[in-house]
C-alpha cells in the first residue's frame, strides 16, 4: 500500500512538470478581468434589483391610493378539529 501511495505522488509530480504554467503577468491580467466582469455584473444586478424594488413600491402605493375606500379582506378562521374527511378521519398522505 505504501508503494502505491509513493507511485501516485511520483506520477502526479511527473504530470505537473509537463504543465505549461502561465506567466505572472498573465495571471494578474486574467485576475483583473475576472474582478472587472464580476463588478460589472454586480452593478447590473444591483440596478435591476433597484428598478424592481422601486417599481413594486410605486405599484403598491398606487394600489393603496386607489383602494382607500375598499374593504379589507381577511382569511376565515379555521379550526383544524372541524375539518371532516370523506374516509372517516383517516388521512392518506401517500397519494
Amino acid at each position: 500500500m505504501f508503494k502505491s501511495i509513493l507511485k501516485f505522488f511520483h506520477e502526479a509530480r511527473t504530470e505537473l512538470a509537463k504543465v505549461t504554467w502561465p506567466s505572472r503577468q498573465t495571471v494578474i491580467n486574467l485576475t483583473l478581468v475576472v474582478i472587472g466582469v464580476s463588478l460589472v455584473f454586480a452593478i447590473f444586478i444591483g440596478g435591476v434589483d433597484y428598478l424592481f424594488t422601486t417599481g413594486i413600491k410605486y405599484l403598491t402605493v398606487l394600489s393603496s391610493q386607489s383602494n382607500q375606500s375598499s374593504q379589507t379582506v381577511t382569511a376565515p378562521d379555521i379550526n383544524v378539529g372541524d375539518i371532516q374527511t370523506s374516509n372517516g378521519g383517516n388521512v392518506d398522505i401517500t397519494q
